[in-house]
């Protein structure tokens, strides 16, 4: 299974537990990871890719710093209409950006379940605090509690990041199985405390036992 991982700083903290070789930087925001995950899939055609990195938690997540994220789907918050009426997705202007058999999908992407089980079943068997729900992809992460509530008004995420529909989205079109597990480092709307070491030494643990089993 292909590991990748937005930043250097982000993967730093992983090298206590995996090897630095099996976790590839892929790159911050979704242009980054798009480009990189269709690459990786045309040149070596990974069996699996899976996402780490750092998110904040929204309020009423039940999560906090060091805690980890699940993901059981990826919401795409950027793409849409913005007018005098709020936000409207992609479905609700009747625009799919992917069309595969048969099935049209807008904004929210899908990650692979039994993947996604396994590495809940691993961060719980380390003593961690964690959730499995959906997650926020956005382009400009919010930087008040505000905007963190308005992005995440209708949909109940869990945690908001920079990379997850993309990479979904093009494992999707691939035929790759995906899944995502982010490690808390703040709080969505609230740039500190900023504990990024916390927050993928708790991705380190569940990836070690993920790879033991």
């Amino acid at each position: 299974m292909l590991i990748i991982t937005p930043t250097q700083k982000e993967k730093e903290p992983l090298t206590r537990f995996l090897p630095p070789d099996t976790i590839r930087v892929c790159g911050i925001g979704r242009v980054n990871v798009a480009s990189f995950l269709t690459e990786e899939i045309i040149i070596r055609r990974p069996n699996g890719v899976l996402l780490v990195g750092c998110a904040g938690a929204y309020h009423g997540s039940g999560l906090l710093i060091g805690d980890v994220a699940v993901a059981q789907s990826e919401f795409n918050a950027d793409e849409g209409v913005a007018d005098e009426t709020g936000f409207r997705s992609m479905e609700e202007i009747g625009i799919p950006v992917l069309k595969k058999q048969d099935v049209e999908y807008f904004n929210l992407f899908p990650v692979d379940e039994p993947i996604a089980d396994r590495l809940l079943e691993c961060a719980r068997s380390e003593g961690l605090t964690a959730e499995k729900g959906g997650f926020i992809t956005v382009s400009a992460t919010s930087g008040t509690e505000q905007r963190a509530d308005i992005v995440n008004k209708r949909i109940g995420a869990l945690c908001e990041n920079m990379e997850g529909a993309a990479a979904a989205h093009i494992c999707l079109k691939y035929d790759i199985p995906f899944a995502e597990i982010r490690g808390i480092s703040n709080l969505a709307g609230q740039r500190r405390p900023f504990e990024l070491v916390a927050a993928m030494t708790a991705v380190g643990r569940v990836l070690r036992k993920f790879r033991d089993l």
